[in-house]
């Protein structure tokens, strides 16, 4: 099983406040675990390169909410 390490955050569900880095962070070492580095350091890619863009979720100042973000994420993937 893999999942990012966190507690289930009731106080801000439905809020979108959240932040999917996690998420996603744990999804590509899932992706290099399984034989796949080259997915795995493209979902990085892209979420590094959306962070740089200046997307952000709420804990980082909000440019995005954590549904937005999310959503961007697969255009930036090749």
């Amino acid at each position: 099983m893999f999942e990012p390490a966190h507690g289930s955050a009731p106080d801000i569900a439905r809020r979108v406040l959240a932040n999917p880095v996690g998420a996603t962070w744990s999804a590509s070492m899932m992706l290099d675990h399984l034989d796949h580095p080259e997915a795995a350091t493209e979902l990085m890619d892209a979420v590094g390169a959306h962070l740089r863009d200046g997307s952000s979720t709420h804990d980082m100042g909000e440019t995005a909410g954590t549904t937005a973000f999310t959503k961007a994420l697969p255009a930036r993937l090749g």
